[in-house]
């Protein structure tokens, strides 16, 4: 380290660096890529229970809205469990993007966040019904569309410019 002089060996020096551990940060577009993944997938198993009879199509919508609500609280800044920007998820600037990017304007920032969720859910759900049909997860083409959509999608909640991607 710096000011060690040429003895410095590790641990000789006090390092003052936060090591405290972090939670998923929703800014990253790899955390919420993976949010997205990992909601299509289970929306992908989901419809294939459902097409075997073994869900009705009562409890399919009803974890689709679970799934809404979910996405609301994460990206509204009210789930423990992932760190949110005050700015971004808590004092509208994710609204007010998501507003000008879906135009989607007039409305809450908690209703133009539900509705991009319920945009997001919908789109999963026809990917996840289309995976179902053709085979399921375990097809390169399946994955390759599941990656594609959630890649949007993080994109499209972490800000990032489609010109960018």
């Amino acid at each position: 380290m710096a000011g060690c002089g040429s003895n410095c060996s590790a641990g000789c020096c006090k390092d003052f660096s936060s090591r405290a551990e972090r939670l998923p940060n929703l800014l990253s577009v790899e955390v919420t890529g993976e949010i997205f993944a990992k909601a299509v997938r289970n929306m992908t198993l989901r419809a294939a229970q459902r097409a075997a009879g073994m869900m009705s199509d009562e409890e399919y919508e009803e974890a689709k809205s679970k799934l809404v609500r979910w996405l609301v609280n994460a990206f509204s800044g009210e789930n423990p469990h992932y760190e949110a920007d005050s700015e971004w998820h808590g004092n509208g600037g994710l609204a007010d993007y998501l507003a000008e990017t879906l135009d989607y304007h007039g409305h809450s920032p908690r209703q133009v966040i539900t509705h991009a969720a319920a945009l997001f859910a919908d789109d999963a759900d026809n990917l996840a019904r289309e995976i179902v049909e053709r085979g399921g997860l375990d097809t390169p083409a399946a994955r390759q569309a599941l990656a594609q959509v959630a890649g949007m999608w993080a994109q499209v909640f972490t800000g990032v410019p489609p010109e960018f991607a």
